[in-house]
Parts: structure tokens; sequence; C-alpha cells
């Protein structure tokens, strides 16, 4: 079987570090409060959007910058219970901060394949 782990960490294949951040909100009295923020150290290959993965993305994001996303990291588009909430995976990647649109779920071959779009330059999230 292949080394995934070994490939996502190649730098000639776009290997390299990223920081994922992981917000928990909940509602209380009508409003969205944050309950917690994580932030983890993750790893992979990150490439630019191509126009073919452009159409993969939804309608209302197809505008905006987007990167692909190969990682060991499972990363979220968020789950919602209807008091508490995950929101949408961020990405801070290249002075920028990306958010998680699409996951395609290939943890039982090692990976995930993710498409993020361009939130904001910088690190202010």
């Amino acid at each position: 079987m292949i080394d995934v782990a070994a490939i996502l960490r190649d730098t000639e294949l776009g290997g390299t570090a990223f920081t994922v951040v992981r917000r928990i909100w909940r509602q209380k009295e009508g409003e969205s409060v944050p309950l917690s923020t994580a932030r983890s150290a993750a790893a992979g290959c990150v490439h630019p959007g191509t126009p073919e993965t452009l159409e993969l993305l939804p309608e209302e994001d197809r505008r905006e910058t987007h990167i692909v996303v190969y990682t060991s990291y499972p990363l979220s588009t968020g789950v919602n219970d209807g008091i508490t909430w995950q929101a949408a995976d961020e990405i801070l990647y290249d002075d920028s901060c990306w958010r998680v649109v699409q996951v395609k779920d290939w943890r039982a071959q090692g990976f995930v394949k993710a498409l993020a779009v361009q939130v904001r330059g910088g690190d202010s999230g």
C-alpha cells in the first residue's frame, strides 16, 4: 500500500504546514455566542484551485479564490445540532484565511480532499 503520509509531507508535491481553526458556537437568547476556538497544527498538500475544481464549489462561492487541500487532518464543513454548532473549519495558510466548503472523505485511504475559499488575507482569525 502507498504511504500517503509521506506523499502529503513531500514539499515537491506541495506538502506544507498550515493551521486549522475550529470554532464552536451556541444559541443563547436568540444570538450566536462563541463557545470555544481550537487551533491545530496540520500538514498536507495545498494547491491553487483550477477551472475544474471551481465547478465543484457551491454557486455562492464560485467568484472567490480557492485552494485544494489534501491532508490526513479530518477537516469539516461544520456540524449543526440546533443549539450548538461547529462552524466550517478555517485554514490559515500563506498569510490568508480559507473557509472549508467541501470535503471528500477518503480517510480509509489515509486522507481527505477539501476545497476552501479565501475569507480574508492575513492571520486575523
